[in-house]
C-alpha cells in the first residue's frame, strides 16, 4: 500500500491526469498547471515517450495521450479514488 501511494505521488501520475482531463496540451503549460519545472516535465515525457503522441505546429509541440497512455491515465485515476 505504501509503494502504490508513494507511485501516486510522483510527478508522472499527475502529467497523464492532466492531459486525461485536458487533453492536448503544451509542456510548458502542463508544467504550469501541475506546478513542476519545465525540465522535469521534458524529463517525464522522455521517459513515457511510448504513451504519448506529440504534433508539431510551428514551433509549439502538442503533447496528448495515445491509446495507451489513456488507458494508464485512467487506471492511475482510480487507484487515487480507491486510496481517497
Amino acid at each position: 500500500m505504501a509503494q502504490i501511494n508513494l507511485i501516486l505521488r510522483d510527478s508522472a501520475p499527475k502529467v497523464f491526469e492532466y492531459l486525461l482531463i485536458k487533453g492536448e496540451s503544451i509542456k510548458s503549460e502542463i508544467s504550469k498547471n501541475i506546478d513542476k519545472t519545465y525540465s522535469h516535465i521534458c524529463k517525464i515525457l522522455e521517459v513515457y515517450d511510448n504513451l504519448v503522441t506529440k504534433r508539431k505546429s510551428g514551433r509549439c509541440v502538442y503533447i496528448n495521450l495515445n491509446k495507451k497512455g489513456r488507458t494508464i491515465a485512467t487506471k492511475i485515476v482510480e487507484l487515487q479514488k480507491l486510496l481517497d
